[in-house]
């Protein structure tokens, strides 16, 4: 029997979506491909994966390639604090013109580059970074998952305080009429159920709380709306040509 072709997005933000993924993918016969966004893209345009973990911005770029419908089960959607992704500036920072990214393609430097605009009216040039070396050198750069939030804007914060409305992170596409008849069941089962719901998230100093916010793990009516909103404002900003259209699996 032809193995069902999964392709799931490497950054480790994403790891409460796929936390069981490899012990489950054994039992539906399901093969597990972990790349990073700009392969995704290119992967899913070749038609190489049957079931896909994305974010917008990557279905932005293939959804004229498919007709892909967003299964509307586990997501990752932040609603202000979560310590996920940062903007992390040197300390006594007065000003900056670069901003040093992973990947100038990445989601979330699109993100970054919205906030940076449109909050604070800084439009910084872009320049990567390939080793921790070039990181540290860096005035100001966008890093993940950095425990250490002294001195940083937490992009899923910032957004929240700027438009009221949760930024959708991650979640699973599939092309119509072509979904293995057990999708959604290996996608419940692949996910860390420890954070179902609602999942809170606190920034404590000396056992007081002085950040919090919330990761949201299920698919509703304000995420739908959320992502259409994260659209506008991509397209706002020209870093894409044209609206998808949101499609849901039936």
């Amino acid at each position: 029997m032809k193995k069902v072709r999964v392709g799931v997005l490497s950054n480790s933000i994403y790891r409460p979506l796929i936390q069981n993924i490899d012990e489950v993918a054994q039992e539906f016969n399901y093969e597990i491909f972990r790349l990073s966004e700009a392969q995704i893209t290119n992967f899913i345009k070749e038609n190489r994966f049957d079931v896909i973990l994305v974010n917008p911005y990557i279905l932005s770029k293939v959804f004229k390639f498919a007709d892909f419908r967003i299964i509307p089960t586990r997501v990752m959607a932040s609603v202000s604090y979560t310590n996920q992704v940062s903007i992390r500036f040197r300390d006594n920072l007065y000003k900056f013109d670069e901003l040093y990214v992973p990947d100038k393609e990445d989601y979330f430097t699109k993100i970054a580059q919205i906030l940076l605009s449109e909050r604070y009216d800084i439009f910084p040039s872009l320049k990567t970074y390939n080793n921790l070396e070039e990181l540290e050198k860096s005035d100001c750069s966008l890093i993940y998952n950095d425990n250490d939030t002294y001195g940083q804007l937490d992009i899923c914060e910032d957004f929240f305080e700027t438009y009221e409305m949760p930024l959708l992170l991650g979640f699973w596409i599939v092309r119509n009429e072509e979904e293995p008849n057990n999708v959604k069941e290996f996608i419940e089962r692949a996910f860390d159920i420890t954070m179902n719901g609602e999942y809170p998230i606190y920034e404590q100093d000396k056992g007081s709380i002085i950040r919090e916010g919330s990761i949201i793990t299920n698919w509703n009516e304000d995420i739908k709306n959320s992502l259409e909103q994260v659209y506008q404002l991509l397209y706002f900003r020209q870093f894409i040509n044209e609206l998808p259209e949101i499609k849901i699996m039936s």
